[in-house]
């Protein structure tokens, strides 16, 4: 599955976009997700908010190609969807020892990419919102407490995350 795609129970009003495979822009759009598509569901309906978080499947792609598909899907977004707030959330950060094990999953090019995301942001209708903060060491790492294998979070960690949305997310 290329996407995952969720509407909050209660919320039809809130579209989550995860990409789950490398960013492809093409395939991103046009594939079936369970009998729907993202182009499919940007034109059902008009959404307050649109959260993305994509980015840690791309870590083997060249930094400016993630950053111009990352950049023409949000405008793709905008384009569909011109009255909702987009969030942009960082690629979070792996462990110390993930990064020694897996050369591709680097801090410094996850904050580099992360930099380019940012930029992205125009803070009226387009928002970025940096999660590491939320989970990183003083050394930049994603937490060992945080991660139950250095790159995918414990379920207790979610929980963060949530509240971090809540705290920063749109409120229409």
């Amino acid at each position: 599955q290329c996407f995952a795609i969720h509407q909050p129970p209660g919320n039809e009003h809130l579209l989550v976009i995860h990409h789950k495979r490398p960013l492809v822009l093409g395939e991103a759009l046009s594939r079936d997700m369970g009998g729907v598509t993202l182009d499919a569901l940007l034109d059902a309906r008009q959404y307050d908010a649109v959260y993305i978080m994509l980015g840690i499947n791309n870590m083997g792609s060249k930094r400016k190609s993630f950053l111009s598909s990352y950049s023409s899907l949000v405008n793709h977004v905008q384009e569909k969807q011109p009255n909702a707030g987009i969030v942009i959330q960082s690629i979070l950060a792996v462990t110390s020892s993930y990064c020694a094990e897996h050369p591709n999953f680097n801090n410094d090019e996850i904050r580099e990419r992360n930099a380019g995301l940012a930029e992205l942001a125009d803070g009226e209708h387009i928002f970025y919102l940096d999660l590491n903060a939320f989970y990183m060491d003083d050394a930049g790492n994603l937490r060992d407490s945080q991660a139950r294998d250095g790159l995918h979070l414990k379920t207790k960690s979610y929980k963060v995350w949530k509240e971090a949305l809540l705290a920063n997310g749109i409120v229409k």
